[in-house]
């Protein structure tokens, strides 16, 4: 008797092999999603992030670089954590290692401009033209952000491809109108194609501006050096000597950068940079951070006197300079500043002997030599001072205002002739200082007026 075959009862969940074709299929698809997930997110398929040597590097540095790196480890597919250790490392000037940060911040957050932008701040003096093609890539990502098209701008002016350069900055004027780098840009790349009548336009705009106008009056001098005129050209040349160093122009990307720099020579530099742009309050912070470190920091005492100097705050300036000076009691620049300050507060008698003493150290230093004259002679001591100044123009002979102090108590020591000679040479080194031609002229009239000697 034969067996009778099973049949499946009419409730019966066995699947069908279509059923069964289609679990196969998506189990399949299920795994190759979970490994592509896995591989994408998975630690090892990114680069590991880079290290610097540590040894005798300042313990903070030490301490946020480690932080940083630590952060890439824990994340690394993310953009952010890339770029903030690069930003520890070229705020530290480990340029390579910024680069490769930046690289892998770019490839995880393509759209974002900052990556390549900062890529080309560390390149720009070692490698201009790798430093443009980031620059370029950051431009078309920018959208309204000035800042990297007035770096590539410059970036193009300085790779001598004066026509892209034009172009830039004349779209920098259409973002930022005014930006007195801009003018400046256009102004050179002019002279560049010898269109001189457009450059002196722009360079007469930029030189109106702390953060163009001594580059822009050595432009000058050589423009008209091309048009022949010798005398304009050595009036902007002397002009573009006696003006301070440019003022940087702010730059919010790389001051966020900078912001991230630790350590005391760090905080120096940044101190430094902010005193010279104006920004006493901020300079003044970091100097006491570094005076909270490290005590004992003569230079930051010498910042900190100068700070309080322009705040008005005599004395405070006083007792940071005099405490610069009783941790580097050689150190030219603080004797310098803490005689100004007393001969400016009429204690002539110390002023007297700290400048002697900074003139000794570094007698090619014109300020010190200035201030102990001028403080001599308020003291009735006129041929003392007359001696320092002729001393001092042995060092500094293109010093005007030597020239002009030296002028101004042989005249009033009555010696018209000796005078006359002196001026006429400071005359020669600032032919637009009013005070000085007049001067010029009352030692001429009474040196006239002597009678001829038999």
């Amino acid at each position: 008797m034969s067996t009778p075959s099973a049949s499946p009862s009419p409730g019966s969940k066995t699947p069908s092999r279509r059923n069964i074709r289609r679990l196969v299929a998506g189990s399949v698809i299920a795994f190759v999603a979970l490994a592509g997930g896995l591989w994408f997110f998975w630690p090892t398929s990114v680069p590991e992030p880079p290290r610097v040597a540590t040894q005798g590097l300042d313990p903070e540095i030490v301490a946020v670089l480690d932080q940083a790196r630590q952060a890439v480890v824990q994340s690394p597919r993310s953009a952010k954590a890339w770029g903030e250790l690069g930003e520890v490392f070229l705020a530290h000037v480990y340029h390579p290692e910024a680069i490769f940060c930046f690289e892998q911040a770019e490839k995880l957050d393509p759209a974002n401009y900052r990556w390549p932008y900062l890529q080309a701040m560390a390149r720009l003096h070692t490698d201009p033209d790798g430093a443009r093609i980031c620059l370029e890539r950051s431009t078309r990502r920018a959208r309204t952000d000035f800042v990297p098209h007035l770096r590539l701008a410059e970036t193009l002016l300085l790779l001598e491809r004066f026509d892209e350069a034009d172009a830039a900055f004349q779209k920098v004027l259409e973002m930022q109108p005014g930006h007195p780098r801009a003018y400046f840009g256009r102004g050179r790349a002019a002279l560049q194609r010898g269109a001189l009548p457009e450059a002196l336009g722009y360079l007469s705009l930029a030189a109106d501006n702390p953060v163009s106008r001594k580059a822009a009056e050595q432009a000058l001098a050589e423009l008209y050096r091309r048009e022949g005129d010798t005398d304009e050209a050595q009036r902007h040349a002397r002009r573009a000597q006696e003006l301070p160093a440019d003022n940087p122009w702010p730059d919010p990307i790389l001051a966020s950068v900078q912001a991230k720099a630790v350590g005391v020579n760090e905080r120096m530099e940044q101190a430094r940079a902010l005193f010279a742009s104006g920004d006493l309050a901020a300079s003044r912070a970091l100097v006491e951070a570094v005076l909270r470190k490290d005590p004992s920091h003569a230079p930051a005492y010498k910042l900190l006197g100068s700070i309080l100097f322009r705040e008005n705050d005599f004395a405070g300036a006083e007792r940071a300079l005099r405490e610069a000076i009783r941790l580097n009691p050689d150190e030219a620049g603080s004797l310098a500043l803490l005689g100004g300050l007393l001969a400016m507060r009429k204690q002539h008698a110390e002023a007297i002997s700290v400048l002697r003493r900074a003139f000794e150290v570094n007698p090619s230093a014109h300020e010190p030599c200035f201030n102990l004259a001028r403080t001599l002679a308020e003291r009735g001591q006129k041929e003392e001072a007359i001696a320092v100044l002729r001393s001092g123009l042995r060092f500094r002979p293109d010093a005007v205002v030597l020239y002009k102090e030296l002028g101004r108590l042989l005249f009033e020591a009555g010696k018209a002739g000796e005078a006359v000679s002196v001026l006429e040479k400071a005359v020669l080194h600032s032919p637009d200082d009013a005070e000085l031609r007049q001067l010029l002229q009352q030692a001429r009239s009474a040196d006239n007026s002597k009678p001829p000697s038999l």
